[in-house]
């Protein structure tokens, strides 16, 4: 009987290797997929998830319904809005205010039942007896201004803060040169008539442009104070930038230059995105994000006089207006429209808000939450419940990293492969050697 002793490593080596290999390419495939490699964004105040125009709410995500949603929605972080929830059983919009003290911009999340249009109402209030004259400048478009903004993700709207985007290239009465991509503005003034009516004027146009649209507010006067208010619809009719008035008459100021040259393409589209996945409310299924945007992000816009026959036209300088002079500027959207979303549960640590000293119907409405269901620190937010966490960077800031990590990655990855090879030729040569030193016993 003839028997023949082989070493058997060679086949144990290779499998080892080869099983070491696909357990390490398993570990870097999960950790490729924690990673933001799809192409989502982050959008809204609670970084929810923007993917070729649709977007995943994030984890916990619901309406805002009672006061106190509004109440810790304003309390989760300085970068909230300040919403008016005085009587907000009867109150049939969602109001945002914008004063002298908010001067960082803020963002809020609303759903929506529109497509690709923003409805909203704009208000200008001031509690004062001395008329309209009391806090507006007759002729002065710069003393009440507010820049806003809309659709953005996260990490383009800080591009905003400091102003639009501008183009290289010259246009005539624009002193930073042509406007590459803004946003939208109002303006309040007034004019005197001949027999000393006084009237109120809400001017819009897109951030730094001469594209100036006047619409006669309507004025509301009271012993306490006054207010102006005008309806507004933005929406995607050529050129993009459109605002109806459905209850007065609008006419635009045209310029021979309006330092921007494609309407179309050089102001922000209104979109409200789809939601997919869980959805708060069966209606309304698309989410709008929209910013109210910091004084810095608008440029003064003066008038001169050309000529007897043009007359005046605009300048719009390099330099922000320091406003606003009236109490308060404000947005309000329809509630048969518009829902605030907020998330559930919220434990908040920030600072208290900054609040005016003036406006006492608005000041009075906003209290500090319970010790139960919010603490003050200046520091971040917590979404305890949905493992959110709203800080003042976004998700976004790591995309700059992350083709470092996948270039790092697929280096490993060939490291080991090129390794794994090394092995399995070195393992294969040492078994041959040994195959030849077998023994072979005699029969």
């Amino acid at each position: 009987m003839e028997s023949f002793i082989f070493n058997n490593n060679k086949s144990n080596k290779k499998q080892t290797m080869f099983a070491n290999i696909a357990a390490l390419s398993i570990i870097v495939l999960q950790l490729l997929g924690q990673l933001n490699i799809t192409g989502a964004n982050s959008v809204g105040y609670w970084n929810h998830s923007l993917q070729e125009g649709k977007v995943t709410l994030a984890k916990g995500s619901r309406v805002a319904v009672a006061r106190e949603d509004f109440v810790q929605y304003m309390w989760s972080s300085p970068e909230a809005c300040n919403i008016d929830t005085l009587n907000m059983k009867e109150n049939k919009y969602i109001t945002l205010s914008y004063y002298k003290g908010k001067d960082k911009g803020c963002t809020v999340d609303l759903l929506t039942d529109k497509k690709d249009e923003i409805v909203f109402s704009a208000v200008l209030k001031h509690y004062s007896g001395d008329g309209i004259g009391g806090c507006l400048n007759k002729d002065d478009t710069n003393s009440n201004v507010l820049p806003f903004a809309y659709s953005l993700t996260n990490e383009e709207v800080k591009k905003f803060h400091n102003g639009p985007l501008f183009a290289n290239g010259a246009c005539p009465d624009c002193e930073e040169g042509c406007v590459k991509k803004t946003g939208l503005e109002l303006r309040w003034t007034y004019l005197k008539g001949p027999s000393g009516r006084e009237w109120p004027l809400l001017v819009t146009n897109p951030i730094a442009t001469k594209f100036v649209n006047f619409t006669a507010g309507k004025l509301f006067m009271g012993e306490g104070g006054f207010k102006i208010v005008s309806i507004l619809k933005i929406n995607q009719t050529d050129p993009k930038f459109h605002f109806h008035t459905p209850m007065n008459t609008s006419y635009f100021n045209h310029q021979k230059s309006i330092c921007m040259n494609n309407l179309t393409e050089n102001i922000l589209s209104p979109s409200t995105w789809e939601i997919v996945g869980t959805r708060p409310d069966p209606i309304m299924t698309r989410l709008l994000v929209f910013h109210l945007l910091p004084q810095t992000a608008s440029r003064k816009m003066t008038t001169k006089v050309e000529d007897l026959v043009t007359g005046k036209k605009y300048v719009v300088e390099n330099e922000h207006p320091n406003g606003p002079k009236c109490d308060f500027l404000e947005i309000s959207f329809d509630k048969r429209n518009y829902r605030l979303l907020t998330v559930s549960p919220i434990t908040s640590t920030s600072k208290k808000p900054t609040l005016p000293t003036q406006g006492l119907p608005i000041i009075q409405q906003k209290t500090a939450p319970s010790s139960k269901s919010a603490t003050k620190s200046p520091s971040k937010t917590t979404i305890t419940k949905a493992k959110t966490i709203r800080t003042s960077t976004t998700k976004d800031s790591s995309g700059s990293l992350l083709l470092v990590v996948i270039i790092v990655v697929v280096v490993i990855i060939l490291v080991v492969i090129v390794i794994g090879i090394a092995v399995y030729f070195v393992s294969r040569k040492d078994s041959g050697k040994k195959e030849k030193g077998a023994v072979r016993p005699n029969k």
